[in-house]
């Protein structure tokens, strides 16, 4: 009896423990931009290796793109939220236009990393681009990433910009993973989105932040499911953004969405779910339409066909009429 009170006592004693000390270190890993953790480790841990002419494709893609970004038209900047700067690419469009895409990376990737090669492939055509460095990445200054909350607010504040310098008569937001997930936040009925804003495409979406953490959790991280981490991370995220976890939702704001949406996501994909892109999809009731791409690897649905992919963005962007 007493051996088994002295068990009780000493896991009443470690657990919490344990749990608090995983909870730190996972969000330190997840919002700390001087912590590696998570493209060190952990994406090299779960991402499914790509066949070699899937490999042969992302080396010439990225190549191409690279010779194109060097070839950027304007660089520009704002203060976002906090006073943090925010820093922007524009390549204009080779016929001349007053239509803009607004283009906002994924999660520790770069403006560069993930358009470079769409701008030049797809969108170049008739359209402006403002490429983003969001906050915490690339050319951007700050430290932390506040998976969606913060970089929504900056969404606006690029929107507000792009207005006041350029005058377009038509702007899209286009997001990747983080990007996306900023975006759609600013689709809530509550969000004043200026009417020059007439569609979104979102990429590698998720509908819910807590969905996408206990999925990590189980099923990447293979800890128990149990184990109460996040509630430990949503008090450190109040501490940091004062804020709780929830406001990185997006299904929440997209009931109440009247902009068409194009969602894009990988039919098998490692770290975000596919169902999550169809359960913003069902929110967005009769404004979504979607693009599923087969056999990519997570951030690079256009690498396996880009025909395809270039493709579904501009029957996308036609229907939109602008």
């Amino acid at each position: 009896m007493r051996v088994l009170l002295f068990v009780l006592i000493c896991l009443a004693v470690a657990v919490p423990s344990l749990v608090i000390s995983l909870a730190v270190f996972l969000f330190n890993g997840l919002t700390d931009r001087e912590n590696t953790w998570f493209t060190d480790s952990f994406l090299k841990s779960v991402e499914q290796p790509v066949s070699d002419g899937v490999q042969e494709l992302a080396v010439q893609q990225q190549k191409m793109g690279a010779e194109f970004w060097d070839s950027y038209d304007e660089r520009v900047s704002i203060r976002g939220t906090g006073d943090v700067k925010l820093v922007g690419t524009i390549f204009y469009s080779r016929q001349p236009s007053q239509k803009w895409l607004m283009c906002f990376h994924g999660y520790r990737t770069t403006g560069k990393d993930d358009f470079a090669f769409l701008v030049r492939a797809c969108l170049s055509d008739g359209y402006n681009c403002l490429v983003v460095d969001q906050r915490s990445h690339g050319m951007s200054g700050g430290r932390y990433i506040s998976l969606g909350y913060l970089e929504k607010m900056d969404i606006l504040a690029w929107t507000d910009f792009l207005i006041l310098e350029k005058v377009p008569k038509a702007i899209v937001w286009f997001g990747k993973s983080l990007g996306a997930n900023a975006a759609l936040h600013n689709l809530s009925a509550n969000q004043n989105i200026p009417n020059v804003v007439k569609g979104v495409i979102a990429e590698n979406s998720f509908s819910s932040f807590r969905k996408l953490f206990a999925y990590m959790q189980s099923k990447l991280l293979r800890l128990p499911s149990w184990l109460p981490v996040l509630p430990v991370i949503n008090l450190l995220y109040w501490g940091r953004f004062r804020k709780g976890i929830d406001s990185a939702v997006s299904v929440n704001h997209l009931a109440h969405n009247r902009l068409p949406v194009l969602f894009i996501h990988r039919d098998n994909s490692d770290i975000i779910p596919a169902y999550m892109m169809y359960e913003n999809l069902r929110a967005t009731k009769m404004h979504g339409t979607s693009f599923v791409a087969t056999d990519s690897p997570f951030s690079s649905s256009v690498l396996v066909n880009p025909h395809a992919y270039c493709d579904a963005l501009k029957t996308f962007l036609g229907k939109l009429n602008l």
